[in-house]
């Protein structure tokens, strides 16, 4: 732990909330966007607890961290991937336990808080005798150097442990025999399909001129030219930067302190050298960028490159590209760091969007009402089939254990359409798979005479798994309707 939070400060979260995360993420629910006027820093107020955001970017942080293991993951990938979401309907359902745990009077003492900080491994050391003892000197240390004030961490340790014991409310799980008997149940079912695959490639639609001049003029805000900002700026790349042999044995002895082996002791110098020159690199190239900023803000004439990027370009960067996009005309955007570097902008010009004409915008029309009428005669097929009876082709038996391979699927179509049929109600319908709709029928259904030992092995522990996550469910569906949620962060 002490490893990683040398090499991930920037990341440092508070680590003990992953006790709870589970938990949480068992009775995930969503809430819509408000626009309420709440204090500075408060990103939602749910109850009478008010969610930071200092507390929405530890939690966005942690998640990032499990998330980029294997280091390959941007911020860009993070907001596909829905991570900022995650991280707000986290933090706001912590809110919702603590909440509970206060109209329940539940109570943390600073003397748990302190014992519970006591017992974090990384922020122990080895006494003469070998024995691991709560070093104040390291807690300080380490805070210090992640920029974390220790009232905001004691703050989180106490909240967390308000949760915790919050949790203790629930009653304890009880599994019966029947609820075992009917969670199997599915597994030994087995349908014998007929099914016709349809695809999008089967269908050609020609719209008339005047079908796509309609459908234009119905959704013109979608077809625009992108806004334009045209921006001076200067790129300060960190290998550029020559730390000299005194600067690095100056940072070494300032930052010692993170540098430590599995055993707790301080690595040597030589031994931490090269991390020691991209860290410093990194602190000179930002130091020359802030007095670049200044000559750049101050400056009447022309001092940087200039460029016009194009709305939604990502050139240099995606953060760099939002500040942009967020920064006013004569604007200088404090320096953000980049792969490339470190970046400092200042806006010239702006050009917003603007509506494209017929003309321009004719192509781009009919080529999206084709896929919408594709679309369309894909659906209106599939349910004439379903309506009429088709002739389809046998593919035998499918059950939930064993996901065959479909001719004309791929891997993940198969197993899409087999949990569809499984779980539909009606013994004729139609599955959506992308660029294809799946017709089936269920000719014939009966029971396995056994289900695989691995299911049956482990039946009880996968019934608890599923009955605990209806309970949390249901629980965050009750304290969502007790306690008002004012969100005021828009992702």
């Amino acid at each position: 732990m002490i490893e990683w939070m040398q090499k991930h400060k920037k990341w440092l979260v508070v680590t003990i909330w992953i006790s709870t995360i589970a938990f949480i993420a068992a009775g995930m629910v969503g809430w819509g966007s408000l626009n309420f006027s709440l204090d500075q820093g408060v990103v939602a107020k749910v109850g009478d607890v008010k969610v930071t955001q200092r507390q929405f970017d530890n939690q966005f942080r942690q998640i990032f961290a499990q998330y980029n293991s294997d280091g390959g993951l941007d911020l860009q990938k993070a907001k596909e991937l829905g991570l900022e979401k995650l991280a707000l309907d986290l933090v706001i359902q912590r809110a919702l336990l603590q909440n509970f745990a206060n109209e329940m009077g539940i109570y943390v003492s600073e003397k748990e808080v302190q014992s519970e900080i006591a017992k974090l491994e990384f922020f122990q050391e080895k006494d003469l005798l070998g024995q691991s003892k709560f070093s104040l000197k390291l807690y300080q240390d380490l805070l210090k150097q992640n920029n974390i004030a220790p009232s905001d961490f004691e703050q989180d340790i106490k909240d967390d442990l308000l949760i915790k014991k919050a949790l203790t409310l629930l009653p304890p799980l009880q599994i019966t025999n029947l609820e075992e008997e009917t969670f199997l149940f599915p597994f030994q079912i087995q349908d014998e399909l007929k099914i016709k695959i349809l695809s999008l490639s089967q269908i050609h639609p020609k719209p008339t001129k005047e079908e796509i001049e309609s459908f234009w003029k119905d959704n013109q805000e979608q077809f625009t030219y992108p806004a334009e900002y045209k921006i001076e700026y200067l790129i300060v790349p960190e290998e550029d930067q020559k730390p000299t042999q005194e600067d690095l044995q100056k940072l070494y002895e300032d930052t010692k302190s993170q540098f430590l082996d599995e055993n707790g002791n301080i690595k040597p110098f030589k031994e931490v050298l090269e991390e020691l020159k991209e860290q410093k690199k990194s602190e000179m190239a930002e130091e020359k960028a802030l007095l670049e900023y200044v000559k750049l803000k101050e400056s009447k004439e022309l001092y940087g490159l200039v460029d016009t990027l194009i709305e939604g370009e990502k050139k240099l960067g995606l953060e760099v590209q939002e500040a942009i996009e967020g920064a006013n005309v004569g604007d200088t955007i404090n320096p953000i760091k980049t792969a490339e570097g470190y970046v400092v902008v200042k806006l010239i010009e702006k050009k917003p969007q603007s509506k494209k004409t017929y003309e321009d915008a004719k192509e781009e029309a009919k080529e999206l009402l084709v896929q919408k009428l594709k679309q369309e005669q894909l659906i209106a097929l599939a349910k004439e089939s379903v309506a009429q009876g088709f002739r389809g082709e046998s593919i035998g038996y499918v059950d939930l254990m064993q996901f065959k391979s479909i001719k004309g699927l791929d891997s993940q179509e198969s197993m899409a359409l087999t949990s569809r049929v499984l779980s539909s109600q009606t013994p004729r319908g139609y599955v959506l798979l992308g660029e294809k709709a799946v017709v089936f029928e269920v000719i014939k259904q009966k029971l396995k005479e056994s289900i695989s030992q691995e299911v049956s092995a482990n039946s009880r522990q996968l019934v608890e798994m599923f009955k605990d996550s209806m309970i949390r469910k249901d629980f965050f569906k009750y304290l969502e309707n007790k306690y008002k949620i004012i969100q005021l962060k828009t992702l």
